[in-house]
C-alpha cells in the first residue's frame, strides 16, 4: 500500500509500506540520526553504518517480519529512503518503536498516523520555500 499524497502533492515524496529490502538503507538512516546525537552530546560513535550493520542485520530483519506497522518515506528523485517509523504489538501493547528521518519529511495529515512525531511541515508551512 503506497500513501501518495506527497508526490500528488508536488512534495517529492512518498509514503508506503516497508519491506524487507528496506532493511539496510533503515539501519542506515537510524545510525545516522543517532551518530548525529552522539556527536552533538560530545560522546561521538566510531565507524561508519556499513561498519554496524553487521551486528545489526538479524535484528532489523527480524523487525521486518515482526512489526506491527512499518512505514518508510521514500524520495522519489533520486528513489531514496529518508525515513521511516516502525511500531510493534506485543500482548495487547501497541508500541512505536523506531521513528528515523534523515530531514523533515512533509506528509498530509492523513498520514500522521504512520510517522507519529516525525518532524511535519504541511503544505500551507511550504509556501514561498524554494523546491530543491
Amino acid at each position: 500500500m503506497d500513501v501518495n499524497n506527497g508526490t500528488e502533492a508536488g512534495l517529492g515524496v512518498n509514503i508506503r509500506r516497508g519491506r524487507p529490502s528496506d532493511s539496510e538503507m533503515c539501519h542506515q538512516i537510524m545510525w545516522h540520526a543517532v551518530t548525529d546525537l552522539g556527536t552533538r552530546q560530545g560522546t561521538p560513535l566510531a565507524g561508519t553504518a556499513a561498519d554496524w550493520w553487521p551486528a545489526s542485520q538479524r535484528q532489523f530483519q527480524y523487525l521486518s517480519r515482526s512489526a506491527a506497522e512499518w512505514w518508510v518515506a521514500e524520495d522519489v528523485e533520486p528513489g531514496s529512503l529518508i525515513g521511516y517509523a516502525r511500531s510493534i504489538e506485543r500482548g495487547g501493547l501497541f508500541e512505536l518503536g523506531e521513528r528515523f528521518t534523515e530531514r523533515v519529511v512533509v506528509i498530509g495529515d492523513e498520514n500522521w498516523a504512520a510517522f507519529h512525531d516525525a518532524p511535519v511541515l504541511s503544505p500551507a508551512a511550504l509556501k514561498g520555500r524554494k523546491k530543491r
